[in-house]
């Protein structure tokens, strides 16, 4: 009797718990005010639908009511939670962006074939991504190339990899995670630059190994090292720019002090927020205490601080690694300018004349490796310069009867010696007769124009292996160009160049004129 009462309180017991299982969560998601953004999860919630009003939107109402209910069941946030905690507690990642290593160290990244999320720092570690030969080379005459155009214009330029948390910390990794080549993408791009270029690049990761026998260098639970890092790098780069700069700046190393703080951005990825971490602040006893202009600027925002006591003035193009470094620059600067993006020619112009820099810094996290920058051909100029005047081989010498106006663009006066032409609207065009151009051949098209407004002038060549002159964006060479008088030299290599050419000029309404345009062949 007493077993088949306590089996049926067992039954009415489980059926309770069942019925709450259903009932509790259903009705607290109708208590509950939706979300838009779910706090777990960080993503947008599905919107609760709209009553139908059609046959199309009945068909599909249930699609979006079930979309709308699986996010916003009640409880879903908490039982998320618990299932990312137990998962994590496991050693199985909660996240696909995010691999658990050893003693709590997580690590941005995936093993999954074919991964290439945040430019695929495992497979950076394990040194698969890698450069070619050709790459190499790319990046050896970009270096080169923007030194001389620095240098024209009476400014230093340094090169710096943050490296990877993976690169420094690879044995916290999981034992399954193996290297695949003995050399990196860093290792091939330092030691081709420094044969091949006269550019300062600061490499900071045997310093980091080093230290990190004292202290923790990069945060357990975020993708960024710690100010314990940068003040370490920031030593190893301004005792290159000390080299640059004798007697008007000096690199120290700084204490420190600990304080607690949460996780980083690898903890919100697993959707855990617990975490908590020692982070590491500087102690400026003898500094100024920098300006920081516009005072509100956050994130991203291009900013800048100011330091009188200093004599060098900065601008640096960085990305999110550079936080840890700027509390030691901006003491260190007179004046330092802080542009989150890749070095390039607009805003590096722009800054130049706004700032009147001494200096001009780049910083590139290591996963953004084995990457090569696109030409800019404003900063070929040297060099191209010197390779027309070497040449004595003409193709094209102002030959303005073999020039056709299209689109926009009519001829308003021509002389022996320039042409001057209106456009009335975008994108005027003028095109080349055929021209003698050789697949495999190198030419530098020389071009002095004036212009009534700033613009972009962008040069297109054919393929040779295209029966019609088709021109696409992938074959062509872009130059900015200010209001008034230009003097341009752009290098034309292609294996497989064809013989047209077209010129547009500008990119919308106005006048220009052309005094030059040559074409030379060159060895």
């Amino acid at each position: 009797m007493e077993n088949r009462i306590l089996y049926t309180l067992q039954n009415y017991i489980l059926t309770l718990i069942f019925c709450m299982a259903i009932f509790i969560p259903f009705s607290i998601s109708f208590l509950n005010v939706d979300k838009e953004i779910s706090s777990i999860e960080k993503r947008p919630l599905a919107k609760r639908p709209t009553l139908p009003s059609n046959i199309n939107d009945i068909k599909n109402f249930p699609t979006s009511f079930n979309s709308y209910y699986a996010d916003h069941f009640g409880l879903r946030d908490w039982l998320a939670y618990y299932y990312k905690l137990i998962k994590y507690n496991l050693g199985d990642s909660p996240s696909k962006d995010v691999i658990i290593g050893k003693d709590g160290w997580l690590f941005l990244g995936s093993i999954q074939k074919g991964y290439q999320k945040y430019s695929d720092p495992i497979g950076d570690a394990r040194n698969i991504n890698l450069y070619t030969q050709q790459e190499l080379q790319q990046f050896a005459a970009y270096i080169n190339n923007l030194s001389a155009w620095m240098h024209a214009q009476g400014l230093e330029y340094i090169f710096i990899i943050a490296p990877n948390k993976h690169t420094i910390y690879f044995e916290q990794l999981p034992d399954y995670i193996t290297k695949a080549n003995k050399y990196s993408a860093t290792d091939q791009l330092i030691n081709y630059l420094k044969k091949h270029t006269e550019v300062p690049i600061v490499d900071v990761r045997a310093s980091l190994i080093q230290a990190k026998q004292k202290h923790i260098l990069y945060y357990k639970t975020d993708t960024h090292w710690n100010e314990y890092a940068g003040n370490i790098a920031q030593y190893k780069i301004i005792q290159t720019i000390e080299k640059l700069f004798p007697e008007r700046i000096h690199a120290e190393l700084f204490k420190l002090h600990d304080k607690a703080r949460g996780g980083g951005d690898l903890g919100n990825f697993i959707g855990i927020y617990n975490f908590s971490e020692l982070s590491s602040h500087p102690i400026f006893n003898k500094s100024c205490t920098p300006q920081k202009y516009p005072a509100d600027a956050e994130g991203g925002t291009t900013h800048s601080y100011t330091c009188d006591n200093q004599s060098l003035k900065a601008v640096i193009f960085r990305d999110s690694f550079f936080k840890a470094l700027k509390p030691y620059f901006s003491r260190k600067f007179k004046h330092s300018t802080y542009i989150w993006k890749k070095l390039n020619y607009p805003d590096l112009v722009n800054y130049i004349a706004l700032d009147q820099p001494d200096i001009i810094i780049e910083e590139w996290v290591e996963r953004t490796l084995p990457y090569v920058p696109p030409v800019i051909n404003e900063f070929n100029y040297p060099l191209n310069k010197k390779l027309f005047k070497q040449s004595k081989q003409y193709i094209f010498a102002n030959e303005w009867k073999k020039l056709s106006y299209q689109q926009h663009l009519a001829l308003t006066e021509k002389k022996h010696d320039a042409i001057q032409l209106t456009a009335t609207d975008n994108d005027p065009i003028i095109n080349f007769v055929a021209l003698p151009l050789e697949p495999g051949s190198e030419y530098i098209v020389h071009i002095v124009m004036t212009s009534s407004i700033r613009s972009t002038l962008q040069l297109f060549y054919s393929d040779a292996n295209t029966k019609n002159p088709a021109f696409s964006e992938e074959k062509s060479l872009r130059y900015q160009i200010i209001q008034g008088k230009n003097d341009i030299y752009l290098h034309l290599s292609d294996v497989n160049i064809g013989k047209y050419l077209r010129l547009d000029p500008i990119t919308k309404a106005g006048h220009i004129s052309f005094k030059t345009i040559e074409i030379k062949k060159i060895n």
